[in-house]
C-alpha cells in the first residue's frame, strides 16, 4: 500500500510542475528506517 501512497504523491506533485519526483520504495517509514536523506 505504501508504494501506491507514494505513486500517487508523485503524480500530483508532477501535476503542480515540480519535477525530478520519485516514488518511494516501502513508502516514507521505510526511507526513514534506512536513513535516507530528509529534509524537516
Amino acid at each position: 500500500m505504501a508504494e501506491a501512497t507514494s505513486a500517487r504523491a508523485a503524480l500530483d506533485m508532477e501535476a503542480f510542475g515540480l519535477t525530478n519526483v520519485k516514488t518511494l520504495l516501502g513508502g516514507w517509514n521505510e526511507w526513514v528506517k534506512r536513513g535516507e536523506r530528509v529534509q524537516k
